[in-house]
Parts: structure tokens; sequence; C-alpha cells
């Protein structure tokens, strides 16, 4: 299992502010106290739901916190998006046009579930820069990708620039 760390913000504030000393302890974190330097706060941690004083360590597990690999730990069984045929840009096989995403708004079209064939990341990221659509109309093809609603859906498809495509896509 991946496992990464990173400091948090207050331990770079700390840095920041000159606030750690050499600890020869690895497994321990040494702050500067009043007793070395008079202008500098008191640091204090909770450990027990107890607020205590770093006098003069403290264990550095309250300065990291956990990164996300990115990787979902169990797959989405109903995930927004679940197309994966529009093919994305600059990939073998893509047609890097208007023409193809016409050709796609047809497959939705005949297609017996539209909103699957719709909810496609790469089809509505090249419908939207292909056709020059305007925020309408973006708002409502994401909203009927989102809202799972097949009359949006269907709704979407005819809009004036996903109509222009097919048009385009019929002449090519």
């Amino acid at each position: 299992a991946v496992q990464a760390y990173q400091v948090s913000q207050q331990a770079m504030d700390l840095e920041d502010a000159g606030m750690f000393a050499f600890s020869p302890d690895p497994k321990l974190c040494r702050v500067v106290t009043e007793k070395t330097n008079p202008n500098v706060p008191t640091v204090m941690f909770q450990q027990d739901r107890r607020l205590q004083k770093a006098d003069p360590t403290f264990p550095p597990e309250f300065l990291l916190t956990e990164v996300s690999h990115g990787f979902p730990q169990q797959q989405d069984q109903n995930p927004s998006l679940p197309s994966r045929d529009f093919p994305p840009h600059h990939r073998h096989g893509s047609l890097s046009s208007v023409v193809a995403v016409g050709q796609h708004i047809q497959k939705v079209l005949e297609s017996e579930n539209p909103w699957a064939v719709c909810a496609d990341f790469n089809f509505i990221v090249r419908a939207i820069l292909e056709t020059r659509m305007p925020d309408t109309e973006i708002e409502v093809l994401c909203t009927a990708v989102t809202s799972r609603d097949l009359e949006a859906v269907m709704a979407a498809m005819f809009q004036d620039s996903f109509q222009s495509a097919v048009q385009l896509a019929n002449f090519a």
C-alpha cells in the first residue's frame, strides 16, 4: 500500500518563524522555548483531548498530513461519467474536429440509452471546444448529464451548436 505524508501548514509556519531547534532524537520535534528566547510564543499541541505545552519537545505526528495517492480504494459502482468510448484528444484514432463530435451526437441520438453514450468526459470536453458552445448550452449539457435525465440529454443534443456539428458530420 502506498503511504505518503507531507508537513502541515502549521509546520511550515513554525519553520518560517524559526521555531524549530536541533533535536538529537529523530522521533521528537524540538522547539525554541521562552527560556532560550523570551520573544518566542509557546507552542501547544493536543494529545488525549488535553492541550499540552511543547516544552521543549513534542511528537512530529502533529505536523504531518496524509497525502492521498489518488487511487480510489474501491471502485465507484455508479460513476458520474461512465462512458469511455470517445477518444481523447491527440490520441491514435481520434478525429480532431467537429465532425467527430457530430458523429458521436448521432450515436447518442440512435442509442437505447442516450445518457450512457453522452456521459463521456472526453466527449463533453471536445464538444464544448469544437462547437464553441455558448455558456448557456454548456450548462444545459452538464446539468442533463449529471442529473441523468434522459429527456434533458435528448434536449441538449438538439441545441444549435450540436445540430451544426451533426450537419457537418453528414457532409464529411
